[in-house]
């Protein structure tokens, strides 16, 4: 997370990866609903916040995350016997 482009610390930029640590092998379940992707992922995303009132009693936050999978891992279709690739989607997600 780097934060360093107002004084207040309010806005920032947030960078990472996700590696693939989870299982994505377990027989009987689809390749998107293992708890792993088998992927690695780079993360990337922004943040700001800010005051809603000059007395600081309400503030806001808001926020933008995308996952965008780059590397795969191949595994065996419990339903087939073939080696598969996996290919997850991009993932965007905010709030605010």
């Amino acid at each position: 997370m780097y934060t360093g482009f107002s004084k207040d610390l309010s806005t920032g930029l947030i960078f990472g990866l996700k590696f693939p640590s989870g299982d994505y092998t377990a027989p009987g379940f689809d390749p998107d609903d293992q708890i792993g992707s088998g992927s690695t992922d780079l993360i990337l995303g922004g943040f700001h916040k800010g005051l809603l009132t000059g007395d600081n009693a309400w503030q806001y936050f808001s926020q933008i995350r995308a996952l965008v999978p780059f590397q795969y891992r191949s595994a065996i279709n419990p339903d087939t016997g073939n080696n598969e690739v996996y290919r997850p989607g991009y993932h965007i997600d905010g709030a605010v």
